[in-house]
This record gives structure tokens, C-alpha cells and sequence, in this order.
């Protein structure tokens, strides 16, 4: 079957005996919920919650068969002539060797020609011993080893011989190699020799801090990929680390370049071969909910090593689907509004009857500010989108907010850390200059810089600090196989899944991700952790413009959200 050249041939299109359709939803949701709680002694428990939903993809898949059958009278090779004697000795060549040399180099009764020497002739006497001593040494071992210097004979005359002009008997052509036997002798697609589980035993905290880089490095690539496909301008939201958990989730079941290929994606060492161990630890937190599902075609065979995986990392077995489309659907959008605290109740309005898998996975996420807003203090303020239009939007102030920031020259951009509850904090990213776009500080991002500024943010002090904030809520969906295809292009078009079933041929063909952020002004606990008061020269962070924002676990160091906001109005 040919392979396409572009996500949207239609190289899955077959006859309907030939598909079997692979569903995959990694439904991700990650919820900032409300961030609300009393202020300033004020009784907000009555406040209606924002809707937030999380981040959800689907992928679906096929099953390719193969449409090649064996048949059943193999041509057999024919036999090769019976192979007279050669003269081993004096070419050190194996029979077959030596007989294409000497019918290429035949020259008549009486006369003999050498390749690439000067004629040599003999008397009959003088061949009929020189042919005696061919296997017990003579007067033409110098030739042993191939294309030697002829030592000078006084047998040799200066007189041209006439080659023979006899053809050579042709050397039998063998049979084209049938394409039926190359499917026979090839490697066998799907070893499972490699155990994904196999090198994990107690997972080291430099291990943990190698995933935890790692997601991080993996959350600018698929920013800088998103922004490549969806354009820079936009308002976008998604969540690293449940996209991460998925991914790894189906690296269970990848197989040779395909694990490869997704372990790179998900930038994991090469040299770290347990990653899932250190993953199911990061995502330990009290504000923090994970939950993994495996919903399968009643009768599919899945490899048994994949489902005690499955179960080791989500800590679910795999449930089969009954095959009626109302009840199963019933079941699997129960589990998504279970999973996500009411905020999705339906993912899925329709399923196919040929559906072979289904993989959730959920993040849900409930954080509160450590140091509330005041409510009264909201406003409504002109913040100025990229094309510097401006808009009236709502604005939480603070005359006192305690603020670690400060200003990165080389990005010239602006960093501001506002703690979160639970281990966790809002990082603001901003132009340093009002005139400056978004864009300028997102180019100069990479890997290396980031991790430096953020472990530099992570040692600066909380301090005072007039601050304004536009309130805002995102929801965003994104096509992750065009943003996946974008950081390495065709990942999925041939995936070898072959570790969840080797009965059937399993291909991704598309994948969607979703994530509801919203950010509001009050939290839980009230500011009595510190006394504040307003020094006299007081620090301003004002985010009147477009800016990247991260949800950051400060334990662990990797981001739960990243975004980007143009326009907190829309």
C-alpha cells in the first residue's frame, strides 16, 4: 500500500474488508478552576464557578491488511550446472569465481590468453606440465591472490596471438526473487524484545529531573509548532504535561522507529530507558488529578505485556466495549465527566461500529492563589492587542501583590511569578517595551535559555509590587496531527503499534487536543503569610499586552499549562 505524502491523502481509503478503524482519544483535561476563594473577609462562596473544561484529543486509527497472498507453488531455482575443476591455486578463488574467469578469458586449442597480461604461448608439452602442476605448486604460483605482475618467462613471445572468438557458455540468469518470498524472509515486523518496563527499578530524583527537563523542552517545541500552524496572533492554551501522558501512554506499544521517533518528540534522553517510572511520580500532587482508560473492540486480542503496562502507568485495567453504540457511549462519556470534576460531560456524540480502541487519558487541575484579589479593586482597563488596537477588558489590580520579577536582556522581556497554592505558580511573560511584539520574545526562546531564566525566576524573592492583570479564560482545540507533523513530519502515518496487538495493524490517522484555562481573582487562603506594605519605590508589572503564560509545578520544575493571550476579550 502506498504511503501518502501529506496528512491529508486519503491512503487509508480501502475496501471496506481491508479497514478496521483504531480510535485513540487521549482526552486531556486540565482545569485552573476559578482560582477563587473569600477576600479580604468578604463571603465569595456563593460565586457561580467559570466553566472550564480540559484539554481532550482523539486519536483514530486503522488497521491495514496485508492484501499479498502467498502462493501456493513457489517457483524453485533451478539447479546449477555440475562445476568442472579450477585452478585454485593459481587464482585463490572459490569454483564458482574461477569458472566465470576462465570462460571470459577461452582462447583456441593451442593458444592461451591471460587477462590483463601479455599473451603467453606454450608448446603442447609445456601446457600439458604446466597443467600438471597446478594444485602442487609451479611455475605460476606468482599469480596466487589475483592481479599480480607476471614474472618474465622465455617462453613468451612478442608476437600477437589471435584471441578466440568463441563465446563464452552463458552463465545461467537466476529467477527475479518473487515479492511473495521477500514477505517471507524479512524481518519480522513487531519483536517485542525491548520491555518498556524492563530497566525501571527505584526511580532516582536526577531521573525525575531528566523527564521533568525534558517536558519542559517538549512544551516550547510544540508552542513554537502550534504558533507555526495556528499563527502567532491568537489565543491558544494546552497542557505539556497531559499531552506527555498520553504520548507515553501509547509508547507502551510502540515498536523500533516508531519508539524512537516518539520518545524524540517528547525530547527524552536516549540514554534514559525508563521514563514512564518518573513520569507517574511527577504527576503526584494534591491539586493535580490524573486518570488513564482503555476502552477496546469486544474480541480484540491486546498483547498482554501492554495491558500489565497499561495498568502499572494508569493504574486501570482495559475495559471492553459491548458493541452497542448507545450503551458504550453511555459508558465512555461517564467516565469523562467523572474524571474531569462535571466539566466535560460529553466527549464523543457518535462511535463507529468498527472501532477497535479507545485511549483517555485526563488531567484535571484545581489551584487557588496563595495571596488573593480584592474584587472592589477589578476594573475595567484598555489592554492593547498585537496590531496595538486596544480593547476594554477586566483588570485585577493590586497596589502591594507580592511579585518575583525581573528583566531578561538578551529577551528583552519581562518575567512575573505569582505562587500558586500546592507547589505551583502563574509565570507572566512580557515584552520588556510597550512597542515591542510577542512574537520578538517568543523567536528568541529555546531550551537552554528558558531553563536558565526559569531556574533564575525560581531564587528571586517575593516583593511588593503595583500589579495589573487582565482576567481571561481560554479554551482552545488544536489538531495535533498537524502540529505533531510539524516537529517530525509523517510520525503517524506508518506507526508501528504493534506492541498493543499483534493481530492487527494499528495506525493513528488523527488526533485532537482541548484545554479550558481560566484565571479569576480570589483564592482559598487569605494573604496572612506575610505582612505587606507598600515601599517607596514601589515595583510595576502592568500586563496591558499580548503575553505567554505557563502554569509551572515549582517542585519538580515543568509546566502543567502554557499559553498565549492576544486578546483577553475574545
Amino acid at each position: 500500500m502506498d504511503r501518502p505524502g501529506h496528512a491529508g491523502d486519503q491512503w487509508a481509503a480501502g475496501s471496506p474488508t481491508m479497514r478496521n478503524w483504531l480510535i485513540l482519544v487521549w482526552l486531556a483535561v486540565a482545569l485552573a478552576d476559578n482560582f477563587t476563594a473569600p477576600a479580604n473577609n468578604e463571603d465569595t462562596t456563593g460565586d457561580k464557578e467559570g466553566e472550564n473544561a480540559g484539554p481532550s484529543f482523539e486519536l483514530l486509527g486503522e488497521i491495514r491488511q496485508d492484501d499479498m497472498p502467498i502462493r501456493e507453488n513457489m517457483p524453485q531455482p533451478k539447479e546449477v550446472p555440475e562445476q568442472e575443476e579450477w585452478d585454485k591455486a593459481a587464482w585463490g578463488r572459490e569454483a564458482e569465481d574461477q569458472k566465470f574467469l576462465q570462460e571470459a578469458t577461452q582462447v583456441n586449442s593451442s593458444e592461451e590468453t591471460t587477462i590483463g597480461f601479455s599473451p603467453d604461448v606454450r608448446t603442447a608439452d609445456e601446457e600439458e606440465a604446466n597443467r600438471t602442476s597446478k594444485l602442487g605448486g609451479g611455475p605460476e604460483e606468482h599469480l596466487l591472490g589475483g592481479w599480480g605482475a607476471v614474472e618474465p618467462d622465455t617462453n613468451i613471445t612478442t608476437e600477437p596471438v589471435e584471441a578466440n572468438t568463441t563465446e563464452p557458455m552463458p552463465v545461467p540468469a537466476p529467477d527475479p526473487i518473487s515479492p511473495h518470498i521477500v514477505s517471507l524472509i524479512a524481518p519480522p515486523r513487531c519483536t517485542l524484545s525491548d520491555d518498556p518496563w524492563s530497566t525501571c527499578g527505584s526511580v532516582s530524583l536526577e531521573d525525575k529531573a531528566r523527564v521533568a527537563r525534558a517536558l519542559t523542552d517538549f512544551a516550547l517545541k510544540f508552542y513554537r509548532a502550534a504558533g507555526q500552524v495556528e499563527g502567532m496572533g491568537t489565543n491558544m492554551v494546552f497542557s505539556p504535561l497531559n499531552l506527555a501522558l498520553g504520548i507515553s501512554h501509547l509508547l507502551l506499544g510502540a515498536q523500533g522507529d516508531t519508539r524512537e521517533r516518539l520518545s524524540s518528540l517528547l525530547s527524552y534522553p536516549p540514554d534514559l530507558t525508563c521514563v514512564h517510572g518518573p513520569l507517574k511520580q511527577l504527576i503526584k500532587s494534591k491539586a493535580l488529578l490524573t486518570a488513564s482508560q482503555i476502552f477496546h473492540r469486544k474480541g480484540l486480542h491486546i498483547n498482554k505485556a501492554f495491558l500489565n503496562h497499561s495498568q502499572h502507568f494508569s493504574d486501570n485495567q482495559p475495559q471492553a466495549l459491548s458493541g452497542n453504540e448507545t450503551l458504550d457511549l453511555q459508558r465512555i462519556n461517564k467516565w469523562v465527566s467523572k474524571k474531569t470534576n462535571g466539566k466535560i460531560k460529553k466527549l464523543m456524540e457518535d462511535l463507529a461500529t468498527d472501532v477497535q480502541l479507545i485511549l483517555l487519558s485526563a488531567v484535571y487541575l484545581q489551584s487557588k492563589w496563595k495571596t488573593t484579589f480584592n474584587v472592589k479593586d477589578t476594573q475595567l482597563e484598555n489592554f492593547y492587542r498585537q496590531d496595538k488596537s486596544s480593547v476594554k477588558v477586566l483588570m485585577m489590580t493590586s497596589k502591594k501583590y507580592p511579585l518575583a520579577s525581573f528583566t531578561d536582556s538578551s529577551l528583552q522581556a519581562k518575567f512575573g511569578r505569582l505562587q500558586l497554592s500546592n507547589n505551583m505558580s502563574l509565570v507572566i511573560i512580557i515584552p520588556q517595551h510597550f512597542n515591542q511584539m510577542l512574537t520578538d520574545v517568543e523567536e528568541k526562546l529555546n531550551p537552554e535559555h528558558f531553563s536558565a531564566v526559569m531556574n533564575k525566576l525560581m531564587g528571586i524573592p517575593f516583593k511588593p509590587t503595583v500589579l495589573a492583570m487582565p482576567k481571561f479564560k481560554l479554551d482552545s482545540s488544536q489538531d495535533l496531527m498537524a502540529i505533531l507533523g510539524e516537529i517530525d513530519y509523517g510520525l503517524f502515518f506508518d506507526a508501528n503499534l504493534c506492541g498493543i496487538s499483534e493481530d492487527e495493524e494499528l495506525a493513528v490517522s488523527a488526533a485532537q487536543h482541548r484545554a479550558v484555562l481560566e484565571i479569576s481573582e480570589t483564592g482559598v487562603e487569605a494573604a496572612a503569610a506575610m505582612a505587606i506594605s507598600v515601599a517607596r519605590s514601589a515595583l510595576f508589572f502592568e500586563v496591558q499586552q499580548p503575553f505567554l503564560f505557563l502554569v509551572w509545578n515549582d517542585q519538580h520544575g515543568f509546566p502543567i499549562f502554557m499559553g498565549r493571550v492576544n486578546d483577553p476579550s475574545a
